[in-house]
């Protein structure tokens, strides 16, 4: 009787175990997902970013071009 009690009391604390692992799996996995979508989120962010610095610093650029485009037909005017 004792040793049937024992190992009722052993399966239950190992059901329980194999429990507490499938939900701290499944809490990392959660984790994990969301951090993944952290990270992509900010590259996102980040080459969203760089792509608009990209864009003006070509814009200023064309602009310090065209102004010294101008300067120089003004200059050959006089």
């Amino acid at each position: 009787m004792q040793i049937e009690a024992s190992q009722k009391r052993e399966q239950a604390l190992m059901k329980i175990k194999a429990e507490s692992d499938e939900a701290t799996s499944k809490r990392e996995q959660l984790f994990m997902d969301h951090e993944l979508k952290r990270q992509k989120m900010l590259l996102d962010a980040q080459t969203a970013l760089n792509q608009e610095k990209m864009k003006t610093d070509i814009n200023k650029e064309i602009a310090s071009l065209e102004a010294f485009e101008r300067r120089e037909l003004e200059f050959q005017q006089l």
